[in-house]
């Protein structure tokens, strides 16, 4: 059923299952302990065709991703660095 939406409901909040479920094709992700109101938005959002994280899990990859940021821009900045020190 390639057209089926997928929502992961689970107890796992670590980056490594966020990013597992999202690159096996995941089209949303709730943490179990979510209120019923935000697993009927996660539900009903899935169901339309659109992507949902809750709250919690959209900050946590939100803040994972910020932080390989700066951790690549310090790479590029170390590499410049580098590369100026080499010309001379």
């Amino acid at each position: 059923m390639p057209d089926a939406r997928k929502l992961v409901l689970t107890a796992h909040d670590s980056e490594e299952y966020i990013r597992r479920a999202l690159n096996a094709g995941a089209d949303g992700y709730v943490l179990k302990d979510a209120n019923r109101a935000e697993l009927m938005l996660a539900i009903r959002t899935v169901s339309a065709g659109q992507q949902y994280l809750s709250e919690a899990i959209a900050s946590k990859i939100l803040s994972g991703y910020l932080s390989s940021g700066d951790a690549r821009q310090n790479q590029l900045s170390a590499l410049s660095i580098t590369a100026a020190n080499a010309r001379y």
